[in-house]
């Protein structure tokens, strides 16, 4: 019970960050409702997945999912279906990323 509290507080606190993230990224360079040069919460999910794993897989994807949803002011349903595609590349980019860096990290390290 104890170990599911904490997954749930890692995930809450992964997702409300990851969304804050989300708005200042659309607030500051936004060139379009849904397009913008600089994304920082893809910085915040590598360095989540890299430091807690996979334990904090939902909460990204479910951030990244809201942020694209009601943050891009999008009324289109099909703008809506590429908001939630480009929310699930964006969360599974990040787990891709973090399993490339892990495993050329162990590769690297048993080299010296």
């Amino acid at each position: 019970m104890k170990l599911l509290r904490h997954r749930l507080m890692l995930n809450l606190l992964v997702g409300l960050s990851y969304f804050v993230l989300a708005k200042f990224g659309f607030e500051w360079g936004a060139l379009t409702a849904n397009a913008t040069l600089l994304w920082p919460p893809s910085g915040l999910a590598l360095f989540v997945c890299l430091v807690f794993g996979h334990r904090c897989v939902p909460g990204l994807l479910l951030s990244a999912i809201a942020s694209n949803l009601f943050l891009s002011l999008n009324d289109n349903l099909g703008m809506s279906a590429l908001s939630l595609a480009i929310a699930t590349i964006n969360g599974f980019a990040a787990v891709g990323q973090a399993w490339i860096i892990a495993r050329w990290a162990r590769k690297w390290y048993r080299q010296d």
